[in-house]
């Protein structure tokens, strides 16, 4: 099921930072997806680790039995029908 969100055009967005030592990394994070966040020492770098975190993201909250958000015009994918015993 995360598979099919992250299908998703969801709206990913980098900007510069600085690390608590002052070292400068890059920020990425999910406008639709609050806290869905990563750093990187690149921006691909921090993209990267941000498809990671979007997963973990959506998968938790679907664990958790919620709906994640999803991006503006999209459509909620289809949950799969339980199998029948």
């Amino acid at each position: 099921m995360v598979e099919q969100y992250l299908r998703l055009p969801y709206t990913r967005r980098v900007r510069p930072d600085e690390g608590t030592r002052g070292e400068s990394l890059f920020l990425a994070g999910v406008d639709e997806l609050p806290g869905c966040e990563s750093h990187g020492e690149t921006a691909d770098e921090a993209l990267e680790w941000l498809e990671d975190a979007i997963s973990m993201y959506i998968g938790s909250m679907l664990e958790d039995g919620l709906d994640p958000p999803i991006p503006a015009g999209s459509t909620r994918p289809e949950q799969p029908e339980p199998a029948v015993r």
